[in-house]
């Protein structure tokens, strides 16, 4: 009754008194303690009371927040919100209902302190707090939400009448490994009825048959092309995007729009539009019509369901290699779909893919790169390279990517770069109100209250408090560039990992980079926007597995409509067909261009254009700024002197970039053996090839 009702306080409390045996009830409003910098989100905050086991300490909370999208938006601040209050009491841990003004669904959390060890003197050793210093799993419940894995998960807990759990017992709780392990379990079973019902319609009908030889259709394909479209349509629902009523807002669809088209289900409901075969007559128009073709007018009004339906484009939605959907009939049988849906209307799907601190226990994007691997046979898997890497190497390597392209590029100091990548989300997330101050100070110095100089001395002090070196504040502008222009490519795709990796960490610099532009600039620099500039420009990818393309552009679809609630605003997706393309990256050449140059390993060449029309900017800065203190529009004060020197740096550093020496192999003979092995082993690869 807890889980699958709205957020009801006294069904919350009892359900503490099931999990924790003898749980003493100390109900304490706690709301006057709340800070300044999450009293916009949070409107009343609850202790229920404290439960102990083994030394290890967990508060019992319940916060509700002024809006319901605050339940899935500022997850980093509800996160901080409750690791500050575990900083002040001094606990380990914190289960913790969130609900918003609509308490039919909301999210259920366990917050958990992280702590590192450091050396205080030789040989002794104490756990400090890290500066991100919590972690968070949650599950998302309610009237609206499947909440089987959450009730599964915490059965056992609560029929143990005599046993109280362990904190680590709790967490296993929130694990997202056993929900991972029975959505592939169900996911590939699904597939092999799926692919299984497919080779039966080619065999039995001569057309389809003939349809999928001339287009070069394997049913293995088709069906996991399928099971992709559905499960998109699964995300998207979640959005309220689909089956919207004509006078209605985007974002007020049923969350089961899937089940209303298809009937049937806990509900029973009656099928939306009556028809003879499932996908024949209801998925095929969906997939290749309704959600492929724009309508005229911008109420996306469709007559065959009478209903909304978004205008996505971007190739998701486009028959599998051109076949003719309107005059194939593929009838599949409908059983196979009944299956499909009660398997996914088991399970919580979120567009929102999980972070290093932030772990949502439901089906999300990254489950589907596993899921592909999954679907290959062992043998595959090796010829293929189809292995699944880490969420957190991932992480890892694409911020030390990140971190040296900066150093190449930009002369500021690697440590420096470090922070502003490694730290700078989190040190911006927890000082809402510092950057409350920057956004004054930028109004005042527009305003001609505050002076440059005063200015730039604050900014100063505000990016030391906020973690941020003062160099990459002062060249944000030039990091932005860098960024906005570096390109990126994986030339063995998978399920997207590193890609979507090196798109999340590049949206999260530029974003940490949009605090310290005005007001006006950062309101078109939105996570949205900025998702949208780097997978159009700055992501390429290529793969031998066509199912792996189609995962890795699913994914980076799913990336863009995570954090807008207004349909509005979504332009149609970009078609990324010639941004993650299918084809074999180790040919050594293509069409008779030649792919890997041998000169690239003779000299690394920069290109210093940027720089150098930045320095040109600068020294005209100054140059005028010198010409008004001449003419006695400024005052002097020694300032004439330090420009005097400025200048002088920025020739140096220009002159540097002109003419300083290439960075080159110096030890020719180096250089020979290197070309000698690089013939040995292209001798070698040939023979090989011919056996």
């Amino acid at each position: 009754d807890t889980f699958n009702y709205d957020f009801d306080l006294n069904r919350y409390i009892k359900f503490v008194k099931e999990l924790f045996n003898n749980f003493y009830v100390n109900q304490k409003d706690c709301t006057k303690y709340i800070a300044n910098e999450y009293k916009d989100y949070i409107s009343s905050f609850v202790k229920i009371g404290d439960y102990e086991n083994s030394k290890k300490s967990i508060e019992v909370l319940v916060v509700q927040l002024n809006k319901t999208s605050s339940r899935d938006r500022a997850r980093t601040m509800q996160r901080n919100f409750i690791a500050n209050w575990l900083g002040k009491t001094g606990k380990d841990a914190a289960l913790v209902a969130f609900y918003g003004d609509d308490p039919q669904d909301w999210r259920f959390s366990f917050v958990k302190m992280e702590y590192r060890l450091a050396e205080v003197e030789p040989g002794k050793v104490k756990a400090v707090k890290e500066l991100t210093p919590a972690k968070r799993y949650s599950f998302l419940v309610g009237m609206n939400e499947p909440n089987h894995t959450c009730r599964r998960q915490f059965l056992e807990l609560v029929q143990h009448e005599d046993i109280n759990p362990s904190v680590d017992e709790i967490e296993k709780a929130f694990s997202i490994d056993n929900v991972t392990k029975e959505f592939f379990t169900e996911y590939k079973e699904l597939f092999h009825k799926l692919n299984e019902s497919l080779q039966n319609v080619t065999k039995k009908d001569a057309y389809v048959r003939q349809e999928f030889e001339d287009k070069n259709i394997s049913t293995v394909d088709f069906a996991k092309k399928l099971l992709g479209q559905i499960v998109f349509i699964y995300f998207l629902q979640k959005k309220g995007w689909l089956g919207v009523e004509v006078k209605n807002k985007w974002g007020t669809g049923p969350k089961d729009f899937m089940r209303k088209l298809f009937g049937g289900g806990k509900n029973e409901y009656v099928p939306l539009v009556p028809y003879d075969n499932f996908f024949n007559d209801i998925l095929e128009p969906l997939f290749y019509d309704a959600l492929a073709n724009p309508r005229e007018g911008e109420d996306g009004y469709y007559r065959l369901f009478k209903c909304k339906i978004p205008f996505l484009n971007g190739g998701l939605f486009e028959p599998i290699n051109e076949y003719s959907w309107e005059k194939t009939d593929i009838v599949i049988k409908d059983r196979i779909f009944e299956k499909i849906f009660s398997t996914f209307d088991r399970f919580n799907f979120t567009v929102k893919e999980d972070e290093p601190l932030e772990k949502e226990v439901a089906v999300d994007p990254e489950m589907l790169g596993k899921v592909f691997e999954n679907l290959l046979e062992v043998k595959d898997r090796k010829s293929k390279g189809a292995f699944y890497t880490p969420r957190e190497i991932v992480h890892y390597m694409c911020q030390q990517s990140l971190i040296n392209y900066l150093e190449t590029n930009i002369s500021v100091p690697r440590g420096d770069i470090e922070t502003f990548i490694q730290q700078g989300e989190i040190t911006i997330s927890t000082n809402i109100r510092t950057l409350d101050k920057i956004k004054k100070l930028e109004k005042e110095m527009i305003s001609g209250f505050v002076s440059v100089q005063e200015f730039n001395k604050k900014i100063k002090e505000y990016s030391e408090r906020l973690n941020i070196p003062i160099s990459i504040v002062k060249n944000k502008e030039k990091i932005d560039i860098l960024l906005k222009t570096i390109k990126i490519i994986d030339p063995a795709v998978g399920s997207g990992a590193f890609p979507v990796g090196m798109m999340n960490e590049i949206v999260t610099a530029r974003s940490v980079l949009t605090n310290f532009y005005p007001e006006k600039e950062q309101e078109k620099r939105t996570e949205y926007t900025l998702k949208r500039d780097v997978i159009e420009n700055n992501l390429y990818g290529v793969d031998i597995e066509p199912s792996a393309v189609e995962i890795t552009k699913l994914r980076f679809w799913l990336s863009l409509i995570v954090d807008e609630l207004d349909m509005r605003n979504i332009k149609p997706l970009p078609n990324l067909d010639h941004k993650i393309m299918c084809g074999n990256s180790l040919l050594e050449e293509f069409e008779g261009v030649k792919l890997f140059d041998e000169k690239l390993l003779g000299e690394v060449k920069r290109d210093f254009s940027h720089e150098l029309e930045q320095i040109d900017k600068e020294i005209g800065k100054l140059n005028r700024e010198m010409r008004d203190i001449a003419l006695g529009k400024k005052e002097n004060n020694g300032r004439s002197r330090a420009i005097e020197r400025e200048i002088k740096k920025l020739e140096k550093r220009k002159h540097e970039l002109q003419f300083g020496p290439k960075e080159k192999i110096k030890d020719q003979s180096l250089w020979d053996a290197l070309q000698h092995r690089i013939k040995d082993s292209q001798k070698k690869l040939n023979e090989l090839e011919k056996l």
